[in-house]
């Protein structure tokens, strides 16, 4: 994955992040440090390795559209991967493929939604990422909270710093 990416070398943080088996997880970085290439690159790997299971990006629109499009290349590079060291091998087909969602060929799903309150409805993921917290409403954090109480699942909070307020400055 780092090739997909143009990366040579992770840092420390991003490698510790992506190992990271902990419930719960802050990564309070500066801009364009790869913070989010990490996060759908940590989303991607636990779409592959856990066939059936949900993880949902909750980020402002705009950042929401850059994720998805993130997976999206991930899943593409992956193929290539597999076709050229395998000889023609497609191992993960896509079941669905729309503007805020991927289905991957094992049945798991990697789903973008835009920040609001609204952001209900999911049961069990196994991953929540929320991307540039510091722009999603306190609503969209307390509603997603409780989608991970059944599944146990991983919640990855992500930001840049930006002022005093709202849950990401409190969490």
């Amino acid at each position: 994955t780092r090739r997909a990416r143009g990366w040579k070398e992770l840092d420390k943080w991003q490698i510790d992040l992506l190992q990271t088996k902990d419930q719960f997880s802050i990564v309070n970085c500066s801009r364009q440090s790869g913070k989010s290439s990490i996060l759908m690159i940590k989303a991607f790997h636990t779409a592959i390795i856990n066939p059936g299971c949900l993880i949902i990006i909750v980020s402002k629109l705009d950042q929401a559209d850059e994720d998805m499009r993130k997976c999206k290349d991930l899943y593409r590079a992956y193929n290539d991967h597999l076709h050229h060291t395998y000889g023609g091998v497609l191992a993960l087909g896509l079941l669905e493929d729309n503007k805020g969602t991927i289905e991957l060929g094992n049945r798991s799903r990697i789903k973008t939604i835009a920040a609001t309150g609204h952001a209900r409805g999911f049961s069990a993921p196994r991953m929540v990422i929320i991307d540039e917290a510091r722009d999603v409403p306190d609503e969209a954090f307390v509603a997603v909270k409780p989608m991970l109480v059944v599944s146990n699942g991983q919640l990855l909070i992500s930001s840049t710093p930006g002022g005093t307020g709202g849950f990401f400055y409190t969490e």
